[in-house]
C-alpha cells in the first residue's frame, strides 16, 4: 500500500531472494577470480521502512529471516540471526582474505571514470551554497523585531532571498504587503516564487517593479500615459525618473490602496523622489513597516542619493552564492562599503576567450558546445550577458549556435537566453557567459562589470577583454 492508500499486488519477496541467491552462486562459480573459493550463501528479506513485528508472512517466511525497521540500529545482529535461521549453524565457512578480495573485485570493482565535468562539479558546489550563513539567520531574527530597516548586502549575500522571506513572514502574519524593485525580470521571478510558496496568502501580496506599479496607479486614477515607443530616449529617461513618480503621487489622492508593509529590493537604483511615493503608499506613514535591501556597488540606473531610513544600516558582507574564484573576479570592481568575503567552495577560475570584433557568435558557438555537449551542463543553467541591448549587441536574435538558437526572449527548449546586464541585475545562473565587456559605457562600466561577474554561481566565461588594469586573475582559453 502506497502513501495514497492504493493497494498493489507484488511478487513474493522470498521467492525473489531465493532466485537472487542462486544467481549469485552461479556467478561466483563461473567467474575465474571467485571460482577457487567456497562462499557461504543464505537468504533473507529486509523491509527497512516498516515494523513487521510478529506478523506471519507465510510458511516460507520465517520471522527470523526478516529484517525490519527495528533491526536497523543493530543491523549486524539481524544479519547474524537470519544466517542462523537459514543454515541452522552459528559457524560460517569463510573464504579468507583472498576470497573476499576476489568477491569485491567481481561485485564491486574499482572503476575509473573521466572527470565528472562541469555539470557534476556544479551539483556538488550547489549543496554548499544552499546553506544559510549564521549572519543571515541572525538577520532574519533581527528583522522580526524592527519596523524600519535598511540592509546593505554585497553581491551574493542573499539580499533578495531574505527580502522574499520577509514578505513571506509578513503575509503569513496577516499584513498586506508590497514587494517592489527596479527591474521587470526580478519582479517576475519574485512573483512566481512567492506565488508558489504562499498559496492563498498570496492574496495579501502585490509584486511589481516600481515603474509598472506607478503606471498601474496612474491609469487607475484616470490618467493617460504615453507609450514608451513614442518617446525619444532622452524624454523616456526623464519620464520614468521624474514624471511617472509624480503621476503616482498624484494618483494616490484618488486611489485608496495602501499597504501595511513594503519591502524594496534593488534600493540603490531608487531616486530620491521615489522614496517619497514609497512612504506615501504605506497605510500608516509613521509606523508602517518598511524594509530596504540595497547594494551601492550595483548602482547602475540612478544618481547617488539617500535612503529614507537613517543609519546605522545592517550590513551583509558574506558572499554565499558564488565560488571563491568568481567572487575574486567580481571583487575587483567592488567600490563601496566594507570589502566582502566569500564562504563558498573554491571553484574554478573564470575563463577568458580571445574574441576578435565581429566573431562573437562563432566564439559563443564553441563555448556552448563545450559546456552543453561535452560538460553536460543543462542549457537552462546558462545565460549570456552583455552591456549592450538587443538592438546594438553583436549577438543578434536567432543566431545559430550549432543545435541551439540565441534568443533575447523567453525562447524554447533549444534556445539560449541572452540578456543585457541591466535587465539581469539581482538574478543569477550557474554559468554566466559575459560577452562584449569592452563595449560597456565608460560612465557605468565599473558597476556594470561588478553586476555581470557576480551573476555567475559556479562558472564564469568572458568573451573578450575586461578593461585594462582592472582584470582579475583569469584562465585563458
Amino acid at each position: 500500500r502506497d502513501r495514497h492508500g492504493t493497494h498493489y499486488v507484488i511478487k513474493d519477496p522470498f521467492d525473489q531472494a531465493t532466485r537472487s541467491m542462486y544467481a549469485l552462486r552461479d556467478k561466483l562459480r563461473d567467474a575465474p577470480g571467485t571460482r577457487p573459493f567456497t562462499y557461504p550463501l543464505g537468504r533473507a528479506v529486509a523491509f527497512p521502512d516498516v515494523l513487521v513485528g510478529d506478523t506471519a508472512l507465510g510458511p516460507a517466511a520465517s520471522r527470523d529471516l526478516v529484517i525490519d525497521s527495528r533491526d536497523l540500529s543493530g543491523l549486524a545482529r539481524g544479519v547474524e540471526r537470519a544466517w542462523r535461521a537459514f543454515t541452522g549453524s552459528d559457524t560460517i565457512a569463510r573464504p579468507g582474505d583472498a576470497g573476499v578480495a576476489a568477491l569485491v573485485a567481481l561485485l564491486r570493482p574499482t572503476i575509473e571514470l573521466a572527470r565528472p565535468g562541469l555539470a557534476g562539479a556544479i551539483k556538488g558546489e550547489r549543496d554548499e551554497l544552499l546553506r544559510l550563513t549564521e549572519q543571515q539567520i541572525a538577520l532574519l531574527d533581527f528583522l522580526g523585531s524592527h519596523r524600519r530597516v535598511a540592509i546593505s548586502g554585497t553581491a551574493g549575500s542573499g539580499k533578495t532571498v531574505l527580502a522574499l522571506e520577509q514578505v513571506h513572514r509578513l503575509a503569513r502574519q496577516g499584513f498586506r504587503v508590497l514587494f517592489t524593485c527596479y527591474t521587470k525580470a526580478l519582479a517576475a521571478w519574485a512573483r512566481e516564487s512567492l506565488g508558489r510558496d504562499l498559496g492563498p496568502d498570496m492574496n495579501r501580496v502585490v509584486v511589481n517593479n516600481y515603474h509598472d506599479l506607478a503606471a498601474d496607479f496612474a491609469r487607475r486614477s484616470g490618467m493617460t500615459l504615453p507609450a514608451e515607443r513614442e518617446l525619444s530616449a532622452e524624454d523616456a529617461a526623464y519620464f520614468f525618473a521624474n514624471t511617472l513618480p509624480q503621476h503616482l503621487l498624484d494618483a494616490l489622492a484618488g486611489v485608496p490602496d495602501r499597504f501595511d508593509a513594503i519591502v524594496v529590493d534593488e534600493g540603490q537604483d531608487f531616486a530620491d523622489i521615489w522614496w517619497v511615493t514609497i512612504e506615501a503608499l504605506l497605510a500608516d506613514a509613521q509606523s508602517g513597516v518598511l524594509f530596504i535591501f540595497y547594494d551601492d556597488n550595483q548602482r547602475i540606473f540612478s544618481v547617488r542619493g539617500g535612503y529614507p531610513i537613517p543609519p546605522p544600516h545592517f550590513s551583509l558582507t558574506h558572499n554565499c552564492r558564488t565560488t571563491q574564484r568568481i567572487h575574486e573576479a567580481a571583487a575587483a570592481y567592488h567600490t563601496s562599503g566594507p570589502p566582502p568575503d566569500c564562504r563558498g567552495p573554491e571553484g574554478r577560475p573564470p575563463v577568458v576567450v580571445d574574441v576578435a570584433p565581429g566573431e562573437e557568435v562563432a566564439a559563443l558557438r564553441k563555448v556552448v558546445h563545450t559546456l552543453v555537449v561535452e560538460e553536460g551542463v543543462p542549457l537552462d543553467d546558462l545565460v549570456v550577458l552583455t552591456p549592450r541591448g538587443s538592438k546594438t549587441s553583436r549577438l543578434p536574435e536567432g543566431a545559430r549556435l550549432g543545435n541551439f538558437t540565441l534568443t533575447w526572449g523567453d525562447g524554447g527548449p533549444d534556445a539560449l537566453r541572452c540578456r543585457s546586464i541591466q535587465a539581469f541585475k539581482e538574478l543569477e545562473r550557474p554559468v554566466v557567459i559575459l560577452a562584449e565587456p569592452e563595449r560597456a559605457h565608460a560612465a557605468s562600466r565599473i558597476p556594470l562589470l561588478h553586476v555581470a561577474l557576480s551573476r555567475a554561481q559556479h562558472q564564469l566565461i568572458i568573451l573578450g577583454a575586461l578593461p585594462p588594469g582592472e582584470s582579475p586573475q583569469l584562465e585563458a582559453r
